[in-house]
């Protein structure tokens, strides 16, 4: 061929390769966009207003941030349903409202026999768990009050030398009274409140109830109790109408809004002064425990030390405790009730922890006129579970005020009724299996709080041991050639692949691990544990039963889509599979509460691209390519949706990931050459379409906006770099939080790079990697499906660590998935190298669908 006819052919090809680029970017978004977009379109026509804009509580771009570092911010809430809320279902009413707070309270302390006020309350109210995480991981009684009055999560400052974990609550100043006349009164330290929470990312101020409620021309609220003049004190912590705690007005028919504070369920070493419950109620005040007695004001003992106790000492001096803080409430809470109207709606809520085991609490409402069963929330969309920064705006909707602006929360809702009471003393039957299913589903959260640490070291280490197999298995010494290197690790490899393929196996296995109700056990820690082993065994069996099972190539590709197609019927379903898992999110954490959570996206996404480079690589061996890449177009699809879709619950930074890996998986099937302007421009269409469909989002009723409305706010209100900051600033302590996890991303790539041969690929590095037997770049040089699948799963990844809030954790958790799966390739390509008796070419680079390759 002659020079210009050369160069003109040349020309024409790469024209070509670009029109088939910017057709593929169009064709995919014309296929996405109508999966993310029509929903938000259609919800648009609803109708539906409100007093305010609900601000965020969660998201991969919330403000409402754990600060406490105890446990990794992975996920975090959402507030803002994109279901159509229906009023119907609200918690709502026009009536006077009683409050009674008592902080530690579970549906374990309800009980016929033990407490029969609170139990005769929880037969005509409708009940739910309560989630009240705060500022901090485990919140104190201080937390809750005030997080009630800002509507926010809020706290307050703990000094470090403090002998007790919980502040103090507040002095209040008051006039003289005699506990029956409310007086005006003045919470001590409440500019503290201010200063602090003002510092923190969640935005709060204290004291909003209050203005609130002068807003909508609320006339009189009454405080009993430091906790409730906490939260009804205005700005300058001013209480128009306060009694002390214990007191009990004839009728509390004084104000339209009437708040107790009863105390809370705590020792003295934890909660200071929670002896009040007791005192207040005219019981035994000895309120301490074994080696925490009394001391004068001089800081001196009372008595003798007394030896240290030991823990069955101290267990059963807290049980004992417990048990007398428990029946004083009752008592208070009886007395109280008698003074109720009848027309009055009463609400009980626990609302902080009690100890340093952070546990989902109680809430009760019982209205005039029944709706008994279980609450939800639209923050949660779980029944019988809402959140504490829920329950401000369902005070408002009990006394027909509607809602607030400034309350990131949402009314609660009715999510099962019961029309069954009983007058006698028979105890309920419908409010027996409500209470056990509160019960049993605070059970499974506390185990799985309590659980997941250790799940992570253990998944953690276990992958450390494999790498560590993985270097001596494939080691081969210096100098024999690279075929007898793959003779002699052949059976290795192949020994190590299966090794893998149960590691692998592992993070599904933790998810469905919840089909099975474990958590209803006389030993939930070991049925979990039994769960676990019988569904990763499960796993494997599908994997290994079908006709895929013949090479490592389609068992690769069967368990990518597996875990794909598991997760993603899972989060269509409702997501019951990640609520209360290993690798799922947690309602105590209160980081997220439907839709994926972030290590759930990280191994959906390498699944479906590894799975799909699996399915689709004999169409490409056979040159099908542009058939290979519709089938990969098709499945890229289904995935964004799931990711995207808002009633499923949106993934900002997971479906712009997904999408920029399906598009690189298509262009390099193609043969489209990427180099970083290429990618740079697929970035771009990925963020630009994202944007998009987040600005249609954002047409939608503020209450029915998903993540994507959201941010779109954020982006015109000029909040988006804050959100970012606090992204960055998320990313980089969870390095610091979860060293043993973080590290499993250089390791990772230390695998890559030397074990299996990846450096080989390059002259300078040769050397580096000629002591193992790894060949992975022969791999992905003999087939240009598992290139295209493995580049598209590294970028997505590095999206991954760069979009998300849960930063390193996102690679970390994806390549705990593709390490076992290329290991799984490279056994296959050393057993076929060393049956072909010849070693193949190691290409340095291919012409066209590698990224970073030359022409």
């Amino acid at each position: 061929m002659r020079p210009m006819q050369l160069e003109y052919q040349t020309r024409r090809n790469a024209a070509s390769r670009r029109r088939w680029m910017v057709a593929t970017l169009l064709a995919t978004l014309a296929l996405i966009l109508p999966s993310a977009v029509l929903p938000a379109m259609a919800a648009v026509t609803v109708g539906g207003t409100r007093t305010g804009v609900v601000d965020h509580n969660a998201s991969d771009d919330e403000t409402d941030r754990p600060v406490d570092p105890e446990v990794p911010p992975v996920d975090v809430p959402d507030v803002n349903p994109t279901k159509p809320t229906d009023p119907e279902a609200e918690v709502s009413g026009n009536d006077p409202l009683v409050v009674f707070g008592l902080a530690g309270l579970t549906f374990d302390d309800i009980d016929p026999n033990k407490t029969p006020n609170l139990w005769k309350l929880a037969e005509r109210s409708a009940l739910g768990n309560l989630s009240v995480r705060t500022v901090r991981s485990t919140s104190c009684p201080v937390d809750g009050w005030l997080t009630i009055s800002a509507g926010r999560r809020s706290g307050t400052q703990i000094t470090e030398d403090q002998e007790q974990r919980c502040p103090q609550m507040p002095d209040i100043a008051a006039g003289k009274s005699d506990r029956n006349t409310p007086v005006s009164a003045t919470v001590d330290g409440y500019e503290d409140y201010t200063l602090f929470n003002a510092a923190r990312d969640y935005n709060a101020v204290p004291g909003q109830l209050s203005a609130a409620l002068a807003d909508m021309g609320h006339s009189c609220s009454l405080a009993i109790g430091a906790g409730a003049a906490t939260a009804l004190a205005d700005a300058q912590g001013n209480v128009p109408k306060y009694l002390p705690a214990g007191s009990v007005p004839d009728s509390l028919d004084e104000c339209p809004l009437t708040m107790v504070d009863l105390g809370a369920l705590g020792d003295s070493g934890w909660i200071p002064g929670s002896d009040s419950t007791v005192a207040t109620s005219g019981g035994d005040a000895s309120n301490v425990l074994p080696g925490q007695e009394p001391k004068r004001d001089d800081g001196t003992a009372d008595a003798p030390a007394a030896p240290e106790p030991t823990a069955e000492e101290v267990a059963r001096a807290a049980d004992a405790l417990h048990e007398r803080q428990l029946s004083a409430a009752d008592a208070a809470l009886g007395k109280y009730l008698a003074s109720t109207p009848e027309n009055t709606a009463v609400m009980v809520t626990g609302l902080s922890d009690s100890s340093g085991d952070p546990a989902l609490r109680a809430v009760m409402v019982s209205q005039p006129g029944g709706n008994e069963g279980l609450l939800t929330s639209a923050s949660t969309r779980r029944e019988g579970l809402v959140q504490l920064t829920d329950m401000t705006p369902t005070m408002l909707n009990l006394m027909g005020y509607g809602r607030d602006g400034d309350f990131i929360g949402t009314p609660a809702q009715y999510a099962k009724k019961t029309t069954e009471i009983t007058d006698d003393d028979t105890p309920n039957v419908a409010t027996i299996d409500s209470v056990k299913a509160l019960r049993i589903q605070a059970t499974a959260s506390s185990i799985v709080h309590g659980s997941t640490g250790t799940f992570s070291i253990f998944l953690d280490t276990l992958h450390y041991i494999f790498f560590g197999l993985l270097g001596i298995g494939l080691f081969a010494g210096w100098r024999s050639s690279r075929l007898n290197r793959a003779a002699a690790s052949s059976g290795r490899a192949s020994a190590l692949a299966w090794v893998g393929l149960v590691l692998a196996a592992i993070p599904l296995g933790s998810f469905l691990a919840n089909l099975v109700p474990w958590a209803d056990s006389t030993s939930p820690r070991l049925a979990l544990l039994g769960s676990l082993v019988v569904a990763t065994a499960a796993v494997l069996a599908v994997v290994l039963a079908g006709p895929w099972r013949r090479s490592w190539l389609g068992r690769v590709g069967a368990l990518g889509l597996l875990t794909a197609i598991t997760l993603g019927v899972d989060v269509a379903a409702g997501s019951q599979l990640q609520l209360n898992s290993l690798l799922g999110y947690n309602p105590i954490v209160a980081g997220r509460f439907y839709g994926l959570g972030n290590m759930a996206v990280a191994l959906f996404i390498v699944g479906a691209l590894m799975g799909t480079a699996a399915v689709v690589s004999p169409l490409v061996r056979t040159g099908h390519s542009r058939r290979a890449a519709l089938v990969s177009a098709a499945i890229g699809v289904a995935c964004v949706g799931v990711l995207g879709n808002p009633s499923w619950g949106a993934k900002f930074g997971g479906t712009i990931a997904a999408l920029a890996g399906f598009i690189v998986l298509v262009l390099m099937l193609l043969k489209i050459r990427l180099n970083f302007r290429r990618l740079l421009i697929v970035g771009v269409v990925a963020l630009a379409a994202l944007v998009g469909i987040a600005g249609l989002d954002y047409l939608r009723p503020a209450e029915q906006r998903s993540h994507f409305g959201l941010f779109f706010g954020q982006l015109l209100d000029g909040e988006v770099f804050g959100v970012l900051g606090r992204k960055l600033t998320a990313n980089l302590s969870i390095i610091s939080i979860n060293p043993l996890l973080s590290l499993i991303v250089p390791c990772a790539l230390l695998v890559l790079g030397l074990f299996l041969g990846w450096c080989y690929r390059w002259q300078r590095t040769r050397r580096l990697s000629q002591r193992w037997a790894g060949v992975l770049p022969s791999v992905l040089d003999d087939s240009a499906a598992i290139r295209a699948g493995f580049c598209a799963t590294m970028l997505a990844l590095l999206a991954g660590l760069v979009i998300t809030d849960s930063g390193i954790a996102v690679p970390a958790t994806g390549l705990m998935l593709l390490i076992p799966t290329l290991v799984a390739l490279n056994a296959g390509k050393v057993k076929e190298m060393t049956s072909a008796d010849s070693p193949p070419p190691v290409k340095r680079a291919t012409a066209a669908g590698s990224v970073g390759g030359t022409k």
